[in-house]
């Protein structure tokens, strides 16, 4: 599986993931908050394609 890292996660970096994870991508994110604050992101991508 290909594998993406964003760092950040503003609108641009989130919309990245978003397109990433539909075009099959792992999604990987970090940003300099908790990371509970990536909660509501992951959990509209959904956790892995399976």
């Amino acid at each position: 599986m290909r594998t993406i890292g964003v760092i950040g996660s503003g609108m641009i970096s989130s919309q990245l993931a978003r397109l990433a994870f539909a075009a099959g991508y792992n999604v990987i994110m970090s940003n300099s908050r908790l990371s509970d604050t990536l909660s509501e992101l992951v959990a509209e991508l959904g956790e892995s394609h399976g």
